[in-house]
């Protein structure tokens, strides 16, 4: 594709080392997804035109995603100076963070919102805020962003995010749920409400259900079965009925047949396992986890423990003692 786009520029007179044909070659080679093999390319282009927007931009993202922040840090500000924008701003916020100068980034994504305040910019602000530890003015951003995109489930998880660092659980999970209205076909909301299901009792029943939900829509997502499981689970904890530990059994199960290397589902079928007295079945499943990661520390003291119960001495301090050697 390259060296094609290359004969027909030298056909039509266009020179190989010109700024026209660096671009391209580049900006084809972005397409491609390999940014590396891009940026030289891009660099030859820029000293040739160094006034160009559109190349100094795609130069600076590539340095970004390459690691180079400091690179790019330096081809930005020479651009700002050229032309003052929001994405550049936005642009060397994201440099900055990339360097740790957290400070400095919340500054570059704040102007990048007070020229263009949309959603992009918002999000990288409240994201900024939140990276800097400065979690009741992420809040802030991301309510205004809510309010200014009311159908953006990635500003509704930003909130979400923003809300659980300053311990607001319930406020977090009902930004989430939300989020999760928007497009429950969206995996990215559902990922974030899943760890929080234990955060806020009161809205449990709301995690499930959308947990529920979004294992219908992906019944092939091994995680998905997993998150559903669990809260099924939790949900019945105390309860008389063995209803839904059945469907539990059946959903971890189901979950490490999609992804055998799914191991938080082997460690849950060893505890469901363990507490309904079937010892033999609990241990397969713990070995099973430590096979994926052996360095389970929680794992390797609940297979000790059940060893002990079955009188199985040297397994149980075998284990106690990789436990141990974990825990220094």
């Amino acid at each position: 594709m390259i060296l094609l786009f290359v004969v027909l520029l030298a056909a039509q007179g266009g020179s190989p080392s010109g700024f026209e044909a660096n671009h391209r070659l580049g900006e084809s080679y972005i397409q491609q997804g390999d940014l590396k093999r891009a940026i030289p390319y891009l660099e030859k282009a820029q000293r040739i035109r160094p006034s160009d927007y559109v190349n100094g931009y795609d130069l600076s993202l590539a340095l970004i995603q390459t690691g180079d922040p400091a690179g790019a840090r330096k081809q930005i500000q020479s651009l700002l100076k050229q032309r003052d924008t929001a994405e550049l701003h936005d642009l060397l916020g994201q440099a900055d963070e990339s360097l740790g100068d957290l400070g400095e980034a919340v500054s570059e994504y704040r102007r990048a919102v007070a020229t263009d305040a949309n959603e992009t910019n918002l999000f990288d602000f409240g994201n900024g805020l939140i990276h800097d530890k400065r979690f009741p003015e992420a809040i802030r951003a991301f309510q205004s962003g809510v309010s200014r995109y009311p159908k953006s489930a990635k500003l509704r998880v930003g909130l979400g995010v923003a809300l659980y660092s300053a311990a607001r659980y319930d406020d977090a999970v009902e930004a989430l749920c939300k989020a999760v209205d928007l497009n429950p076909a969206d995996p990215r909301p559902m990922s974030f409400l899943e760890k929080m299901y234990d955060v806020s009792p009161r809205l449990a029943d709301e995690v499930t259900r959308r947990l529920a939900g979004f294992n219908r829509l992906y019944p092939n997502n091994a995680t998905a079965q997993y998150y559903y499981a669990v809260s099924l689970w939790k949900r019945e904890s105390g309860r008389e009925s063995t209803a839904n530990l059945s469907k539990v059994e059946g959903l971890l199960k189901s979950a490490v047949a999609l992804d055998p290397k799914l191991y938080e589902a082997y460690q849950q079928l060893g505890i469901l396992y363990e507490e309904e007295g079937k010892l033999q079945e609990a241990i397969a499943e713990y070995e099973a986890a430590l096979a994926v990661r052996p360095d389970l520390a929680t794992t390797q003291y609940r297979l000790a423990q059940v060893y002990l119960r079955i009188g199985q001495r040297a397994k149980a301090d075998e284990h106690l003692k990789i436990y141990r050697q974990l825990h220094k």
